[in-house]
């Protein structure tokens, strides 16, 4: 009698593990698809937008910068240990590739950077066919370190720009 009652506990304790689980997951889908937008506009457009964008830290070095001519080769201009962590919130993202002819846009709270980079680095799941996130062993803290402002520049040999900021 009592060992059904403890199946019985333990069942109903993983049950609620589980729909906690899929109440988070779901929470956090929920949280990136409100802030993304994927939309396709011209040429054109991009650029204005990008450029536009890229205005607002004119004179700043991006925390990674590649070479233009070799992306695979990159710099991480990490700011000193002693740094005290930036106020920041957000990490903006936005994406131009000429192949679609889309731009995606997403705006991700810094608390789900800290908590896909749980290893410590912030990785990526997207790899370009010019630089892959994860070679950079980049951390949330460094980011924080940073500040607000640019993260990432580049533009690819085939017209691709992708622009990384925080606030």
């Amino acid at each position: 009698m009592a060992s059904k009652k403890g199946l019985w506990i333990v069942l109903g304790g993983c049950a609620v593990l589980l729909l906690a689980a899929a109440v988070f997951v779901g929470g956090v889908v929920f949280v990136v698809v409100r802030h993304l937008e994927i939309r396709p506009v011209s040429t054109a457009s991009a650029g204005q937008e990008y450029d536009r964008l890229r205005d607002r830290f004119a004179g700043q070095t991006p925390l990674i910068e590649f070479e233009r001519d070799n992306p695979a080769r990159f710099r991480v201009n990490r700011p000193p240990e002693q740094r005290a962590p930036g106020k920041i919130s957000t990490l903006h993202i936005f994406a131009w590739g000429p192949r679609d002819g889309k731009i995606v846009r997403l705006d991700l709270p810094v608390w789900l950077l800290r908590l896909k980079s749980s290893s410590g680095y912030w990785h990526s799941s997207w790899r370009g066919d010019e630089f892959n996130f994860d070679d950079m062993h980049l951390t949330v803290e460094d980011i924080e370190r940073n500040g607000p402002g640019l993260i990432l520049d580049f533009e690819g040999r085939r017209g691709e720009r992708v622009l990384l900021w925080t606030e």
